[in-house]
Protein backbone atom coordinates (compact mmCIF):
# COMPACT_ATOMS: atom_id res chain seq x y z
CA UNK A 1 0.00 0.00 0.00
CA UNK A 2 1.53 3.54 -1.26
CA UNK A 3 2.09 5.65 1.91
CA UNK A 4 -0.14 8.91 2.20
CA UNK A 5 1.48 12.23 1.12
CA UNK A 6 1.33 13.11 4.38
CA UNK A 7 3.23 10.46 5.50
CA UNK A 8 5.69 10.53 3.06
CA UNK A 9 6.57 14.37 4.17
CA UNK A 10 6.86 13.33 7.54
CA UNK A 11 9.04 10.16 6.52
CA UNK A 12 11.44 12.49 4.56
CA UNK A 13 11.09 15.08 7.66
CA UNK A 14 12.34 12.38 10.05
CA UNK A 15 15.10 10.88 8.46
CA UNK A 16 16.20 14.77 8.27
CA UNK A 17 15.61 15.91 11.44
CA UNK A 18 17.05 13.14 13.13
CA UNK A 19 19.87 13.03 11.46
CA UNK A 20 20.77 16.61 11.11
CA UNK A 21 18.39 18.44 13.96
CA UNK A 22 15.58 20.64 13.92
CA UNK A 23 17.17 23.76 13.75
CA UNK A 24 19.29 22.78 10.44
CA UNK A 25 16.99 21.45 8.25
CA UNK A 26 14.85 24.04 6.49
CA UNK A 27 11.29 23.55 4.81
CA UNK A 28 13.30 23.74 1.60
CA UNK A 29 15.24 21.32 1.76
CA UNK A 30 12.07 19.26 2.90
CA UNK A 31 10.06 19.93 0.10
CA UNK A 32 13.28 18.98 -2.19
CA UNK A 33 13.60 15.44 -0.79
CA UNK A 34 10.41 15.08 -0.74
CA UNK A 35 10.32 16.22 -4.11
CA UNK A 36 7.08 17.90 -3.74
CA UNK A 37 5.94 21.93 -3.77
CA UNK A 38 5.82 24.03 -1.45
CA UNK A 39 2.07 24.39 -1.60
CA UNK A 40 2.08 20.34 -0.71
CA UNK A 41 3.98 20.99 2.68
CA UNK A 42 2.00 23.94 4.14
CA UNK A 43 -1.26 21.73 2.85
CA UNK A 44 -0.63 18.96 5.33
CA UNK A 45 1.21 21.22 7.76
CA UNK A 46 1.12 24.80 8.32
CA UNK A 47 4.48 25.32 9.98
CA UNK A 48 8.04 23.95 10.23
CA UNK A 49 6.90 23.95 13.87
CA UNK A 50 3.94 21.92 12.98
CA UNK A 51 5.74 19.51 11.39
CA UNK A 52 8.51 18.92 14.10
CA UNK A 53 5.68 18.34 16.76
CA UNK A 54 3.80 15.87 14.04
CA UNK A 55 7.39 14.08 13.74
CA UNK A 56 7.83 13.92 17.22
CA UNK A 57 4.31 12.24 17.95
CA UNK A 58 5.03 9.93 15.72
CA UNK A 59 8.29 8.82 16.69
CA UNK A 60 6.76 9.04 19.89
CA UNK A 61 3.62 6.25 19.02
CA UNK A 62 6.36 4.26 17.08
CA UNK A 63 8.89 3.64 20.21
CA UNK A 64 5.95 2.96 22.28
CA UNK A 65 4.79 0.41 19.88
CA UNK A 66 8.04 -1.21 19.76
CA UNK A 67 7.81 -1.12 23.46
CA UNK A 68 4.28 -2.37 23.52
CA UNK A 69 5.41 -5.20 20.81
CA UNK A 70 8.22 -6.44 22.97
CA UNK A 71 5.17 -6.55 25.84
CA UNK A 72 3.05 -8.12 23.52
CA UNK A 73 5.54 -10.93 22.96
CA UNK A 74 6.97 -11.92 26.14
CA UNK A 75 3.35 -12.50 28.12
CA UNK A 76 3.67 -14.66 30.31
CA UNK A 77 7.11 -14.07 31.73
CA UNK A 78 8.39 -12.55 34.80
CA UNK A 79 8.53 -8.30 34.67
CA UNK A 80 11.83 -8.96 34.76
CA UNK A 81 12.08 -10.95 31.69
CA UNK A 82 9.85 -8.49 29.76
CA UNK A 83 11.91 -5.43 31.29
CA UNK A 84 15.03 -7.13 29.88
CA UNK A 85 13.87 -8.08 26.67
CA UNK A 86 13.10 -4.31 26.20
CA UNK A 87 16.90 -3.40 27.18
CA UNK A 88 17.76 -6.19 24.41
CA UNK A 89 15.20 -4.40 21.62
CA UNK A 90 17.49 -1.23 22.68
CA UNK A 91 20.78 -2.76 22.36
CA UNK A 92 19.45 -4.39 18.74
CA UNK A 93 18.24 -0.87 17.80
CA UNK A 94 21.25 0.99 18.59
CA UNK A 95 23.94 -1.14 16.90
CA UNK A 96 27.26 -0.32 15.59
CA UNK A 97 25.36 -0.32 12.38
CA UNK A 98 22.75 1.95 13.27
CA UNK A 99 22.22 5.63 12.88
CA UNK A 100 21.38 6.11 16.15
CA UNK A 101 22.40 9.99 17.65
CA UNK A 102 20.53 9.80 20.96
CA UNK A 103 16.83 10.51 21.86
CA UNK A 104 14.77 11.93 19.21
CA UNK A 105 13.29 13.97 22.29
CA UNK A 106 16.13 15.24 23.98
CA UNK A 107 17.47 16.23 20.84
CA UNK A 108 14.64 18.25 20.21
CA UNK A 109 14.32 20.20 23.49
CA UNK A 110 17.81 20.92 23.67
CA UNK A 111 17.48 22.73 19.76
CA UNK A 112 14.49 24.33 20.83
CA UNK A 113 15.10 25.10 24.31
CA UNK A 114 11.89 27.46 25.63
CA UNK A 115 9.24 26.08 23.09
CA UNK A 116 7.01 24.55 25.48
CA UNK A 117 5.01 22.31 23.01
CA UNK A 118 8.04 20.23 22.38
CA UNK A 119 8.94 20.03 25.34
CA UNK A 120 5.20 18.70 26.56
CA UNK A 121 5.64 16.10 23.97
CA UNK A 122 9.00 14.71 25.05
CA UNK A 123 7.46 14.82 28.59
CA UNK A 124 4.46 13.04 27.76
CA UNK A 125 6.79 10.74 25.78
CA UNK A 126 9.26 9.98 28.84
CA UNK A 127 6.01 9.31 31.31
CA UNK A 128 4.55 6.88 28.62
CA UNK A 129 7.95 4.89 28.41
CA UNK A 130 7.44 4.95 32.50
CA UNK A 131 4.20 3.76 32.74
CA UNK A 132 5.18 1.31 29.89
CA UNK A 133 7.44 -0.31 32.69
CA UNK A 134 5.37 0.33 35.27
CA UNK A 135 2.61 -1.55 33.92
CA UNK A 136 4.73 -4.65 33.47
CA UNK A 137 6.01 -4.82 36.85
CA UNK A 138 2.97 -4.28 37.92
CA UNK A 139 0.71 -2.24 40.50
CA UNK A 140 0.71 -5.04 43.55
CA UNK A 141 4.39 -5.25 43.09
CA UNK A 142 5.90 -3.56 46.70
CA UNK A 143 7.71 -0.08 45.51
CA UNK A 144 6.07 -0.04 41.88
CA UNK A 145 6.15 2.80 41.35
CA UNK A 146 10.18 3.34 42.43
CA UNK A 147 11.07 0.37 40.76
CA UNK A 148 9.71 1.79 37.41
CA UNK A 149 11.13 5.07 37.64
CA UNK A 150 14.54 3.53 38.35
CA UNK A 151 14.25 1.21 35.58
CA UNK A 152 13.66 4.37 33.14
CA UNK A 153 16.34 6.05 34.41
CA UNK A 154 18.72 3.48 33.26
CA UNK A 155 17.08 2.99 29.93
CA UNK A 156 17.36 7.10 29.63
CA UNK A 157 20.91 7.02 30.90
CA UNK A 158 21.48 4.12 28.21
CA UNK A 159 20.03 6.76 25.21
CA UNK A 160 22.48 9.60 26.60
CA UNK A 161 25.27 6.94 26.60
CA UNK A 162 24.97 5.10 23.59
CA UNK A 163 24.86 9.20 21.83
CA UNK A 164 27.93 10.03 23.51
CA UNK A 165 30.01 7.00 22.98
CA UNK A 166 28.99 5.67 20.22
CA UNK A 167 28.61 1.84 21.57
CA UNK A 168 25.60 0.46 22.99
CA UNK A 169 27.97 -1.91 25.39
CA UNK A 170 26.10 -0.25 28.55
CA UNK A 171 23.00 -1.63 28.19
CA UNK A 172 24.79 -4.76 30.04
CA UNK A 173 25.66 -1.99 32.66
CA UNK A 174 22.05 -1.14 32.71
CA UNK A 175 20.63 -4.55 33.10
CA UNK A 176 22.62 -5.14 35.87
CA UNK A 177 21.38 -2.62 37.43
CA UNK A 178 17.85 -3.30 37.03
CA UNK A 179 19.05 -7.08 38.03
CA UNK A 180 19.72 -5.20 41.41
CA UNK A 181 16.88 -2.66 41.33
CA UNK A 182 14.21 -6.51 41.17
CA UNK A 183 16.43 -8.05 44.05
CA UNK A 184 16.09 -4.59 46.29
CA UNK A 185 12.48 -4.71 45.48
CA UNK A 186 11.93 -8.19 45.98
CA UNK A 187 13.62 -7.63 49.28
CA UNK A 188 13.98 -4.52 50.96
CA UNK A 189 15.80 -5.46 54.09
Amino acid sequence: MKASLREHILDVAEELFYAQGTRAVGIDRIIAEADIAKATLYAHFNSKHALILAYLQRRSDRVLGFMGDTIHATAGESAKSVVMAMFDVLQHNTGVDSPFRGCAFMLAVAENAGDEPIRNIAISHKQAVSELFRSVIGADTPGAQRLAEQIALCYEGALSTIAIHKSNRCIEAAKASIENCFKIAADPM
